[in-house]
């Protein structure tokens, strides 16, 4: 088994500042562009032009909303040229995605910000990503930053085309989006993928990637791990994490050098663009589990500048032990400064103190729906 822990230790070693700015633009982040012109070539896998490829422009710094108050995304549709040119005197405002498709091929890429954007499009064998959905009841499954659906039948089963590459799926019925999966299908793949509808929980981490990314930065664009530390005090690389009961999990033992050393692992909201703010208005509970031999901070706060915090709240965990224990907390327990945060919080870190390990994986918001966790 891959130990995601291992990699997300490497990677937070090296990234003592802020890391994962300029995140995934597909799930809605960016500085609009006002009228940008575009050439883009549309080629076949062989590399001949895409002659009369059908091709569907697709705003993604807005997906998330499009879809979940208006049941699609926004589109305007074109089409190749017999040399597979697509040519456009000004883009409407915003950020852009094209796709398309041609005879069993499709492709996909995000666009350049520019006054002047010329790019090429390579298509290549489409891929199938289909299985059955649960939980709670979903009508149609989306692929992120795309026109990309597939409706789900009366037993549950989805079927979705798509350009090869990675993606991200939501489901759309009468209520919020749901974060259903990530993942990466080959050319010409065709990948069975059983999904479960939460409509309640959003995951802000499952590890299972092992980067400095987090589950929640591939629906929403922001959400990237972080590793800070005084200059006295040590973390190392995860302990032995291949049990039985291990799912990945964000892993480290570390040394404080004395009452006020620290070690701080966090997420940061923040892309190129700057920091961005989460509305946890709705938010219920934060979960996640947790084992270890000391106590864990947890911290709310809203950071505009990397070195300077506005506002900061936090709850002291205690009583960790080698079991894995599931802790819920309300934002009642962070007392009267979460009003002051509830729409503001920028980053969210867990700081260690006491023993020499901890360990955390399954990190959940309960309540809040995926849109009030996005870049709007």
């Amino acid at each position: 088994m891959r130990s995601a822990s291992t990699s997300l230790l490497r990677l937070l070693a090296f990234s003592v500042v802020f890391s994962g700015c300029g995140g995934d633009p597909v799930a809605g982040g960016g500085a609009t562009e006002t009228g940008n012109g575009l050439t883009c070539r549309i080629l076949t896998d062989s590399g001949k032009g895409a002659a009369r490829a059908k091709v569907v422009f697709v705003r993604t710094d807005t997906w998330l909303g499009d879809v979940e108050r208006d049941g699609s995304p926004q589109t305007f549709g074109a089409q190749a040229d017999s040399a597979g040119f697509v040519r456009l005197a000004r883009l409407p405002v915003g950020r852009w995605a094209i796709q398309a498709d041609r005879v069993g091929m499709q492709g996909w890429k995000q666009l350049a910000d520019g006054d002047s954007v010329v790019d090429t499009l390579k298509l290549s064998r489409r891929t199938l990503v289909q299985g059955m959905v649960g939980g709670d009841p979903v009508d149609r499954i989306w692929m992120i930053g795309t026109a990309w659906s597939s409706s789900v039948g009366d037993g549950g089963r989805y079927v979705l085309e798509k350009a090869a590459g990675s993606y991200s799926l939501v489901g759309s019925s009468r209520a919020p989006l749901v974060a259903l999966a990530s993942g990466v299908s080959g050319v010409g793949d065709s990948k069975t993928v059983d999904l479960v509808a939460r409509r309640r929980a959003v995951v802000l981490d499952d590890f299972q990637d092992g980067g400095k990314n987090t589950t929640l930065h591939a629906f929403t664009g922001i959400g990237n791990w972080y590793l800070a530390k005084d200059a006295l005090s040590r973390v190392y690389s995860a302990y032995d994490s291949t049990g039985p009961d291990y799912r990945g999990a964000l892993s480290m033992q570390y040394i404080l050098k004395d009452s006020t050393s620290f070690v701080v692992a966090g997420v940061s909201f923040v892309d190129a663009d700057g920091y961005h703010e989460l509305d946890l208005s709705a938010l219920d509970s934060f979960c996640f589990e947790a084992r270890g031999n000391g106590n864990i901070e947890v911290h709310f706060q809203e950071i505009l500048k990397s070195d300077k915090v506005e506002r900061s709240v936090s709850v002291l965990v205690g009583g960790l032990d080698t079991l894995w224990r599931r802790r819920c907390l309300k934002p009642s327990e962070f007392g009267n400064g979460w009003d002051s945060l509830r729409t503001n919080t920028t980053d969210i870190s867990f700081s260690p103190s006491g023993g020499n390990r901890m360990e955390l994986r399954q990190i959940e918001f309960w309540g809040p729906p995926l849109l009030d966790l996005s870049i709007h």
